[in-house]
C-alpha cells in the first residue's frame, strides 16, 4: 500500500500495488518455509536481532502514510492505548 500511496498516476500506483504485494507474499511464504525447516535449528532470534526486524518492517509500512498532523495524531493515540492496554490485555488476545 505505501508504495503504491507513493505513485502520483493511476497506472504506477496500480503498478506499485501489484508489485510490492506480490514481493512481499512470495517473500512471506518463503521465509515461513525456512522458518518451518530450520525453525528448531535456529538460535534465539533475539540474539539474531529477528525481533527488532518486525517492528523496522512495519515503521517502513506507516513511515510514508504519516505526511499531515491527522495520520501523526491517530498513530500517536494508537500507540499510546497499545502501551495501556498491554499490562491488561492476556496475550493471544
Amino acid at each position: 500500500m505505501a508504495a503504491a500511496t507513493a505513485q502520483e498516476a493511476g497506472p504506477e500506483q496500480r503498478r506499485g500495488f501489484w508489485l510490492t504485494g506480490m514481493g512481499i507474499w512470495i517473500g512471506w511464504s518463503l521465509a515461513t518455509v525456512i522458518g518451518a525447516l530450520l525453525g528448531d535449528v535456529m538460535a534465539d532470534p533475539e540474539a539474531l536481532g529477528l525481533d527488532g526486524a518486525v517492528v523496522a518492517a512495519f515503521l517502513g509500512l506507516l513511515w510514508p502514510r504519516l505526511k499531515a498532523a491527522e495520520p501523526w495524531a491517530l498513530a500517536v493515540v494508537a500507540a499510546l492505548v497499545t502501551v495501556i492496554a498491554m499490562p491488561v490485555v492476556p496475550a493471544g488476545c
